[in-house]
């Protein structure tokens, strides 16, 4: 079994991090797998490092013409060579890019063309759409039931195209392993926080769909009755000096928020906190809840998209209605002073992540997947 997979981004997040994984994953069940991702991209280097089959000549660029067709005919010449049964795409770009690469190519060498949809952006409905998700994408995979729900919608969309196959950890990296003390203490001083203090993390891109305004609004008003709580923000984005001075208007006290940037350590940051926190406005799946639930690390989330499949209410974490302030800050309140549900919220997390969202699960679902359209 032969499967190109591609991908339009050049920067990490979910959508490439969930491609290596697949790509890893079923590599190892004996298929012969290959991405064709941006030139200098994190997800080629990262695959490139994991010794999967890597090809970095497509650009992925739109707007100059001379380059769109070179890509068409780059992306074509990998097909021709590498001959995949399933030519599995990711994005918008790469899709365009490959219906017209297959243009003129023979039915009998055709690959089958399934496409994964990793978020809820809305399909805009015009007629191009139409036609790429009726008719050119041959399968469907929708990453959360709410992601299917939404292409079911679509009346170009025949509903029986389309398999849910969820996100995964990657267990390469996050382990259900706690922290040695010192270790933790040490990692906890160095953003200036102690032992003492509730440490709440996020690790998120700083885009207006993750919700960030509204953690440090609801930061704003649990400090207020809790001052011994404390905020790690992980990540970086376009929205970073906004939120340091929506922090800074507030009038938080200086010691409240961390501002950490884009960090690589990122399982030993949820293992050095108490509670994690993802306040997305819009999330097709939520993997960085995963990633803190297999870490052991209670998890309160928006109620919204993917995240009510990955947080259980009242047994691995705490769900709040999506922006609303007021509602995040009474959870993080209640897990703050509640040491005992923190610690069964962990032992559960790690147990129900381990069970349903395994990387093994993924690779044998979507390999699964592949040999049944292949019939």
């Amino acid at each position: 079994m032969r499967v190109l997979h591609t991908d339009f981004l050049h920067g990490w997040g979910g959508q490439p991090y969930r491609i290596l994984l697949d790509a890893t994953q079923c590599a190892a069940l004996g298929a012969e797998v290959m991405i064709a991702a941006p030139t200098d991209s994190e997800l080629g280097k990262r695959a490139t490092e994991r010794g999967l089959n890597t090809d970095m000549t497509i650009s992925y660029r739109s707007g100059l013409r001379v380059r769109h067709l070179q890509d068409i005919l780059r992306l074509r010449k990998i097909i021709n060579k590498f001959c995949p049964e399933i030519l599995h795409l990711h994005g918008g770009k790469d899709s365009w890019l490959a219906s017209q690469a297959l243009i003129g190519m023979p039915e009998r060498t055709r690959p089958v063309v399934l496409r994964t949809k990793h978020n809820l952006f809305p399909v805009r409905q015009h007629a191009m759409n139409r036609w790429i998700y009726g008719e050119f994408f041959d399968h469907l995979i929708a990453i959360s039931t709410p992601v299917k729900e939404d292409l079911a919608s679509l009346p170009f969309i025949d509903v029986s195209k389309i398999r849910v196959i969820p996100d995964a950890y990657d267990d390469t990296r996050f382990t259900s392993l706690p922290l040695p003390d010192d270790e933790r203490s040490a990692l906890r001083a160095s953003f200036g926080f102690d032992d003492t203090n509730i440490v709440c993390i996020t690790v998120a891109r700083f885009e207006t769909e993750k919700g960030l305004d509204v953690l440090i609004e609801a930061a704003h008003i649990a400090t207020a009755q809790n001052p011994n709580l404390r905020f790690l923000l992980v990540g970086d984005g376009r929205l970073r000096s906004d939120l340091h001075k929506s922090a800074e208007e507030l009038k938080l006290p200086p010691n409240i928020f961390c501002f950490a940037g884009f960090r690589e350590d990122i399982p030993r940051l949820f293992k050095s906190a108490d509670i994690a926190i993802v306040p997305s406005r819009s999330e097709g799946m939520g993997t960085v809840a995963l990633e803190a639930g297999i870490c052991g690390i209670p998890v309160v989330a928006s109620r919204c998209g993917g995240l009510i499949s990955v947080v259980k209410q009242g047994i691995t974490g705490l769900l709040f209605e999506s922006e609303n302030p007021t509602d995040l800050s009474h959870a993080v309140l209640q897990l703050a002073q509640n040491d005992e549900q923190r610690q069964t919220f962990s032992r559960y997390s790690i147990e129900f992540v381990q069970k349903h969202f395994s990387p093994h699960a993924l690779g044998q679902r979507t390999i699964n997947y592949y040999t049944q359209i292949l019939k």
